[in-house]
């Protein structure tokens, strides 16, 4: 008897495991050691060590709709999931970095709703609009074949309780065309900030170059963008160069940057290098690169070299040198770091 119950209890057990999800996990982990001289302090740099770790799951929920999640280290910043060693071996916080769904509810066209990875197609990584690291929170409906992609997004930046909120309306388009061995994108976006004007500078929304007048932000933003990409192959050796161009069509002034660069690949070694000229108000600060100019989204210009060597598929180091210029008062600003990274 107790053999047959234990019999239809593993039974069951097995029905239940059969119709239930599958789910995908995966995850990353980096090491960095970094060095700043920020041009204000002489003959001294501030060194430390930082790591980022992150956990994925994704799984059908039902035909056609996925679910994501991804915990990530951080404290909450719009562009960096990293924690600074220290603090007497404190724990560190760990944050909802994507939570998602995703429905593909047509050939090649999907919608995603909740906080997402960025859908927003970029030409050589290009971080002059925004950071890497910055995942929207809001809707997205994309279509996306070999040769076109377009998407129209809707992402929330700021929840005001008693003013207007600010909203992110951004469509964009592209396409990608081949010519033998050597393959062009070109494409543009239109990033359209509501209520921009008179939102308060406090909490993640900081300055980051933008103008500013009694701590509210002085301008509007709405931010035609325009990208080109060629790439191709040479034997082994891989290349691209790119361009990125914004310009803000709601000042007369500071309101254009740029973006221009070029990366190889050969076997397990990767070079890139870019250089950028991003004016006070060309767009949005605080969702721009976070690496430059000691989080400076705008008022700058300068140089990034990232020399990478994959060890092997899941383990990684890399190098990069900063080296970037404020508008304002030409303080000069250098970084270095030496990444470590293991993929799961």
């Amino acid at each position: 008897m107790k053999l047959m119950i234990a019999g239809i209890a593993l039974l069951a057990s097995t029905s239940i495991l059969a119709e239930m999800p599958s789910i995908n996990w995966g995850g990353d982990f980096r090491y960095r050691y970094e060095a700043i001289d920020d041009g204000a302090s002489i003959g001294h740099k501030d060194h430390r060590q930082r790591i980022r770790a992150r956990l994925n799951a994704h799984s059908e929920v039902i035909d056609k709709v996925h679910a994501s999640i991804q915990l990530a280290s951080g404290n909450g910043a719009i562009t960096s999931t990293n924690q600074t060693l220290g603090d007497g071996g404190s724990n560190k916080a760990l944050d909802i970095d994507i939570f998602s769904i995703d429905w593909m509810f047509a050939k090649n066209a999907n919608a995603t709703l909740g906080k997402m990875k960025n859908p927003l197609h970029t030409v050589g990584n290009s971080d002059i609009v925004f950071d890497t690291d910055f995942t929207p929170e809001g809707a997205s409906v994309g279509y996306k074949t070999d040769l076109y992609f377009a998407s129209l997004n809707q992402f929330v930046i700021a929840n005001n309780s008693t003013s207007a909120d600010v909203i992110l309306y951004a469509p964009q388009a592209g396409i990608n065309l081949g010519a033998g061995p050597v393959k062009f994108t070109i494409g543009g976006s239109w990033y359209n900030y509501s209520s921009m004007v008179n939102q308060s500078v406090t909490g993640s929304l900081s300055s980051a170059g933008n103008s500013t007048a009694a701590n509210f932000f002085q301008n509007g933003y709405k931010v035609l963008n325009g990208f080109a990409e060629m790439s191709g192959q040479v034997s082994h050796l891989s290349y691209s160069v790119f361009y990125d161009y914004i310009k803000n069509g709601e000042v007369e002034t500071g309101d254009t940057g740029w973006l221009a660069g070029a990366k190889l690949k050969c076997h397990n070694w990767t070079l890139s290098y870019d250089y950028r000229w991003v004016e006070t108000d060309a767009t949005v600060g605080f969702l721009a690169d976070g690496d430059v100019a000691g989080s400076l989204g705008t008022g700058l210009y300068g140089h990034r070299t990232d020399l990478g060597y994959a060890i092997n598929k899941n383990v990684s180091t890399n190098a990069v040198y900063y080296a970037h210029t404020k508008m304002s008062n030409k303080q000069h600003y250098d970084k270095y770091q030496v990444n470590l990274v293991f993929k799961f």
